[in-house]
């Protein structure tokens, strides 16, 4: 009787181009044989790419690169080339590989063909802090304080751009209903600053789609974000043309600095509540979840003090300032608008 070949043998006996085609297909084959075929390729140290395939963005379960990312100096001495951090899930989680084993960024040429020697450190440290599923190997409720903080800057940074639109268009509105010439001005000039702002939402709509991998996010970010700019310049120049100029060039330059109003904004207002979620959430979360063993535990009094009262406290301070400051500050940037 034939004895039957585990995936490790069967893929010994393939090509490298039978592998990579195989991990093209990846919703057809078990993860066990997959697994096998991505380390066949390692250790034959093969892209596990095929040539004319796009490389798969940065949220991809399997690889992050086609190229090694990271150099792990094991046990014995050798020093094994890393892909991507989800290879070294399954063997961080038995044990096979300790998050204190040295590890280092692989260096990579400059323009000028320079190379900029990287440290070695620890895998916990170098790959650990490559993305939300490597760090919940070792900081597991941390990781999730920190997506969640990443969640909120990226909604408010969007939700205030949004708002800023809204504002600036429906003031514009108003004051073209008034008729006279100083506030065909003014609407001309809150119409452009509405543009820009526009602008640098649909700018903003890919940065989105990597915290959040939805599909037709990512689509709408890659057909938004690069048409955006060509929009804008259209808008300002049928704007400029059929009204004041000058009105629209004064509203460029504060739609531009809005972008950095509402990153700073966004980061305050929305960024703290995020990270007290996701450190809710994270604590929720620990019991069930398994991170790598021998590794030490995070300590609670840490997490309450880093991921919820400090964030409880800038959110105190930041409704305090609002709610004494905030009708000011509007009236000033009215006034600003209304130079």
């Amino acid at each position: 009787m034939r004895k039957e070949l585990t995936a490790e043998e069967e893929c010994k006996l393939k090509s490298s181009d039978e592998l990579r085609e195989i991990l093209a297909q990846k919703n057809y084959w078990q993860p066990s044989f997959l697994d096998a075929a991505r380390e066949e390729l390692y250790r034959r140290q093969v892209s596990p790419y095929k040539s004319n395939q796009p490389l798969p963005n940065a949220s991809d379960e399997l690889f992050s690169s086609g190229f090694p990312k990271w150099e792990i100096q094991l046990q014995d001495g050798t020093v094994r080339k890393v892909f991507a951090a989800s290879e070294l899930f399954p063997e961080i989680l038995s044990g096979k590989i300790s998050g204190d084993l040295p590890c280092r960024l692989i260096p990579a040429a400059s323009k000028n063909g320079t190379t900029k020697i990287t440290k070695w450190s620890s895998v916990a440290d170098t790959v650990g802090k490559s993305g939300f599923e490597a760090r919940l190997l070792f900081k597991l409720v941390w990781g999730h304080s920190l997506h969640g903080l990443l969640y909120g800057v990226i909604l408010g940074f969007v939700l205030w751009l949004a708002m800023n639109i809204f504002n600036s268009l429906s003031a514009a509105i108003e004051l073209h209903w008034i008729g006279n010439a100083k506030a065909q001005y003014f609407s001309v000039k809150l119409t452009a600053y509405g543009i820009i702002c526009g602008w640098w939402l649909a700018q903003a709509i890919p940065m989105v789609g990597e915290v959040i991998p939805w599909t037709w996010i990512k689509n709408l970010g890659g057909f938004v974000a690069p048409r955006a700019f060509k929009s804008a310049v259209i808008c300002l120049f049928l704007v400029g043309m059929n009204n004041d100029v000058s009105a629209v060039f004064a509203g460029v330059f504060p739609g531009l600095s809005a972008a950095f109003g509402a990153m700073i904004a966004g980061t305050l207002v929305c960024g703290p509540p995020g990270m007290i979620i996701g450190t809710v959430i994270g604590m929720a979360r620990r019991p069930k979840l398994q991170t790598a063993p021998g590794w030490r535990h995070e300590a609670l009094h840490i997490l309450l003090l880093k991921g919820v009262l400090l964030p409880l406290s800038i959110s105190v301070a930041v409704v305090f300032i609002w709610i004494h400051y905030g009708e000011t500050f509007a009236e000033d940037v009215v006034k600003g608008f209304l130079r």
